[in-house]
């Protein structure tokens, strides 16, 4: 929503006759607002941070870090992100486990287990079968049949763990 500064930035718009001064001006202003908007809330930043460290932080830690208590913190991600802490962590952590795998196919799933903080290589085993249907080995066989999804999977901007 542009708001009350609405009549002033499309005068400015209307004042430039190119595209890309319209183009600058439109960045400039909306540039404006996110700066004065402010920081991110204690939510999404916990869920950026969740995100960095491939899904391998607790909800409890997260809670405290935002000093908010379980609930509160479960309560908030849930309308802000759309799913539950734990279950946007699980989520994440299968992506990365699947990453990895795709990125160095030599590494065994148990390093991979060890790497991302399961139990367990079952515990990861479970995660795979809960959140793609099937066994990590099967499910890899799968995308690796159809190259086209195998870079779907891959997130080139994930950071290292």
């Amino acid at each position: 929503v542009i708001g009350v500064h609405s009549t002033v930035l499309r005068q400015r718009l209307s004042s430039v006759s190119t595209f890309e001064e319209r183009i600058l001006i439109a960045e400039k202003y909306l540039l404006r607002r996110v700066r004065a908007r402010g920081d991110l809330d204690q939510v999404a930043r916990e869920a950026n941070r969740l995100f960095a460290s491939n899904g391998t932080c607790t909800v409890a830690r997260m809670a405290a870090r935002a000093e908010l208590t379980e609930r509160q913190l479960e309560r908030r991600f849930l309308v802000q992100v759309g799913v539950s802490p734990k279950l946007y962590s699980r989520v994440v952590r299968f992506s990365a486990a699947l990453d990895r795998k795709l990125n160095s196919p030599g590494t065994s799933w148990t390093d991979i287990a060890h790497d991302f903080c399961y139990y367990d290589q079952m515990h990861m085993v479970h995660d795979f079968r809960d959140l793609a249907g099937d066994s990590p080995t099967r499910f890899l066989g799968r995308i690796n049949e159809v190259p086209q999804f195998q870079t779907a999977f891959r997130a080139a901007n994930r950071p290292n763990t």
